[in-house]
């Protein structure tokens, strides 16, 4: 959760009413602020030069571009020349959503909730322009390789991660990674950063990915780690909780996983297995739920210990879908993706589950749309 989003002020505004507060501001490719597009709920006139009409933005962690933002404004604003404000040559924005406060003030309880790049323009016969843009991730993802790179043997992976982000996008910022101990062994990367990125992480049982406010993160798979809630949701006369659905699923839970890594630099393969082997366990792999078994070839673990190790990882990823929640919401910009919520809705209370996507609006007339996950800990202790 973003600083600020637990202060009971503002979770008391979210349930009783408030002004919500929607802005973007553009930037030239060199970061100098080029101008801000603003508006509240209260808004009587519609500036067309300064005013969004409508928007969202939507994070998943199921994506290498982890974020994406789509905005509508007038048609004044269509870039007629490639150097026009929301022309997609270099442009980048930062989208901010929050409370106005009686008095004014939109600094208090309000957030950056996406920054990233304009990809595409467009304007239509009903005199609508619609901008989407995408985050900083798809610079990392297109800058391809140009030849075969070599990793730095020895290296944190995260380190590795980290100079790969920066050697294919350079003004790429890092906040708090998690730590893992993996270091990197002899590997070749191909032409696909996006591909090698997304092997280091599954390694580590992690994801890479861009924060709202643009910094980059490599951290543990949220729902496969313990995690305190950092706030509860509710349905009740004081909650946001505007719908819900909960399902079960069996799709994607494997209680076998198998993982193998084979370089072809000689390097001797390293295998390992990993069973849901609790008898009391629903998905008790010799149990009723079936033998399902899921292959994962990797490259980066180069020792027993460490290929035992991501094989427990991916389990653990497989086991948390026992159970998923998909929210609406009175939108809440101070949440954030990863984040461990409790929920009480209909006739259950107390639910833990973790944020995986949400979709926030950018806009006044839609609620926020939450994608969660169950919280599955401490399935395979020995061996980590």
């Amino acid at each position: 959760m973003l600083t600020g989003g637990s202060d009971p002020l503002y979770r008391d505004m979210l349930a009783a009413g408030h002004e919500p507060w929607i802005a973007i501001d553009v930037y030239d490719g060199d970061g100098v602020f080029l101008h801000r597009l603003e508006r509240s709920a209260s808004d009587t006139v519609i500036d067309p030069d300064r005013s969004i009409l409508s928007g969202s933005v939507t994070a998943t962690l199921a994506n290498r571009v982890a974020r994406s933002c789509t905005f509508t404004v007038h048609e004044d604003l269509y870039p007629v020349l490639e150097t026009d404000l929301l022309a997609p040559y270099g442009n980048f924005i930062r989208a901010y959503r929050g409370v106005k406060l009686p008095d004014g003030n939109t600094g208090l309880y309000s957030w950056q909730v996406f920054e990233g790049r304009i990809q595409d323009t467009d304007v239509d016969s009903s005199g609508v322009v619609t901008v989407a843009c995408s985050d900083w991730a798809t610079d990392v993802i297109e800058n391809q390789f140009e030849a075969p790179v070599s990793s730095n043997v020895g290296q944190d992976c995260v380190v590795q991660i980290q100079q790969i982000i920066s050697d294919r996008y350079p003004d790429a910022t890092f906040g708090t990674s998690d730590t893992f101990g993996l270091t990197m062994p002899k590997l070749t990367f191909q032409s696909d950063p996006g591909q090698t990125l997304d092997g280091i992480s599954q390694s580590l049982g992690a994801f890479w990915y861009p924060l709202a406010n643009g910094d980059f993160v490599v951290r543990r798979i949220p729902w496969t780690v313990a995690g305190t809630p950092v706030v509860n949701l509710s349905d009740g006369d004081d909650g946001i909780i505007t719908g819900y659905r909960a399902a079960r699923s069996r799709s994607g839970v494997f209680p076998t996983i198998v993982a193998t890594s084979e370089r072809a630099d000689g390097t001797t393969p390293v295998y390992a297995v990993a069973n849901d082997d609790n008898p009391a366990s629903p998905t008790y792999y010799l149990g009723k739920f079936g033998r399902r078994v899921r292959n994962v070839s990797l490259q980066t673990p180069s020792t027993p210990g460490s290929i035992q190790s991501a094989a427990n990882d991916f389990l653990r990823s497989s086991k948390a879908l026992t159970e998923s929640w998909d929210l609406s919401i009175i939108p809440d910009a101070s949440l954030e993706l990863g984040d461990v919520v409790t929920i009480d809705a209909g006739r259950r209370a107390g639910v833990v589950q973790v944020i995986s996507g949400f979709s926030l609006p950018l806009d006044f007339s839609t609620d926020m749309g939450i994608n969660l996950r169950s919280q599955v800990i401490g399935l395979l202790e020995e061996g980590l």
